[in-house]
């Protein structure tokens, strides 16, 4: 007859020994409880081995902000690799500003100009990170996943070049009047993407009247005469055949009155050539 015994697995991580009369028998826990029937002992020793299960889910969170703001004190944000993750898997963790543990130590990006217009090819960018790491092994400039340029650092500051018109012409095709993008620095120790800014391309020339071309968020102008939006003012025939972004315009009658204006000084001076033809033209009969 056959004594029963119910061991209840605690986890199926545990394997049990049991040492029968001296005899080692070894049980993987499948999670189920296990029922060994076993002898007479005159002698029973259980050991049990218990092995490490992670508490936290780091993984779950995909910004610094979100994983900071968690509240889980496992959890910190792995700047250069971009990852929230235990401070034991952040790589070179307890170097000065690569894992952060506080809100206040995210990353912050910024960049001037932070828009241009689609016609402006290869402007410089000057981009201001705080809470960075040593970039020693330098960074790229990333606009989304639409192209890349190289970044120089100088200064503290981070220098990049904006897309060619080429590059930017798929960027912006059928997107209206402006086209906000993601600026990301890329890591070049570590291939990742670790911060971003909005950056804004736009397009004055989608404007068909004075008003909505100057009345904009963007420094657009009106060419007069030529009935065209540009951000460019020599796009204008000449000085007086604009009106400027800066100028306040209300409401329709003003671009109106702007055009108006000019070709009444325009009626004049004609006037005034077409009479002094005349009177040299009588001087000499």
């Amino acid at each position: 007859m056959c004594e029963s015994a119910v061991l209840s697995a605690l986890h199926r991580t545990i394997e049990l020994t049991v040492l029968v009369n001296g005899a080692s028998c070894r049980f993987g826990s499948s999670g189920r409880s296990i029922i060994a029937c076993l002898p007479a002992l005159t002698r029973l020793s259980v050991c049990l081995q218990v092995n490490r299960v992670p508490v936290e889910n780091c993984e779950q969170y995909s910004s610094c902000s979100e994983c900071l703001a968690s509240g889980d004190p496992h959890c910190g944000w792995c700047v250069l690799h971009s990852v929230c993750a235990r401070k034991d898997r952040c790589e070179r963790a307890d170097e000065p500003l690569r894992f952060a543990s506080r809100p206040e130590q995210c990353v912050r990006l910024s960049v001037h100009p932070n828009n241009i217009s689609v016609t402006m090819s290869e402007v410089q960018l000057v981009l201001q990170a705080q809470n960075v790491p040593n970039l020693a092994a330098g960074v790229n400039c990333s606009f989304e996943d639409y192209t890349e340029t190289e970044g120089h650092i100088m200064g503290g500051r981070i220098y990049c070049l904006s897309p060619s018109a080429r590059e930017i012409a798929p960027i912006t095709r059928n997107r209206g009047d402006k086209r906000v993008v993601k600026l990301h620095l890329k890591s070049r120790e570590t291939g990742k993407k670790f911060a971003s800014v909005d950056f804004v391309f736009y397009n004055c020339s989608v404007h068909q009247s004075c008003l909505s071309c100057v009345n904009g968020s963007f420094p657009c102008h009106w060419c007069k005469y030529r009935h065209m939006c540009t951000h460019n003012v020599n796009d204008c025939s000449f000085q007086e055949g604009r009106v400027n972004v800066s100028e306040p315009v209300t409401d329709s009658h003003t671009c109106t009155r702007a055009v108006t204006s000019h070709l009444r000084a325009l009626l004049f001076l004609c006037a005034g050539f077409v009479r002094a033809a005349v009177l040299r033209r009588a001087a000499l009969d």
